[in-house]
């Protein structure tokens, strides 16, 4: 949701980055979107669509097909509200595999 954003945007450290997978359900007003705190602290908002619905078929059967299991590859979950310390902690942490990160726990 456009509030989740906000939030994760609000705890990048300046020069941050955010990913953004997929659209905000809905329409985001221009108004809503405050640039300033965006340009001011030089983050960066990345975007990307991943895969079509269409192609959610195609993509099970090859995991299917090939016995790939892709819960194996995350190995941490963390709601948003807790998700700056693994960031800060990261040199210290010995993590591997995918951090998922969700609107709540």
């Amino acid at each position: 949701s456009f509030s989740v954003l906000q939030q994760a945007l609000s705890l990048l450290a300046p020069h941050g980055q955010h990913m953004q997978v997929g659209l905000l359900p809905g329409t985001v007003p221009a108004d809503k979107v405050h640039l300033g705190p965006l340009i001011a602290r030089e983050l960066e908002v990345i975007g990307c669509h991943g895969i079509p619905r269409t192609s959610y078929a195609d993509l099970f059967e090859f995991l299917d097909r090939h016995k790939i299991d892709p819960a194996v590859l995350i190995n941490q979950k963390v709601d948003l509200q807790h998700a700056i310390e693994p960031f800060v902690n990261q040199p210290k942490l010995d993590f591997q595999g995918a951090m998922c990160i969700t609107p709540e726990a």
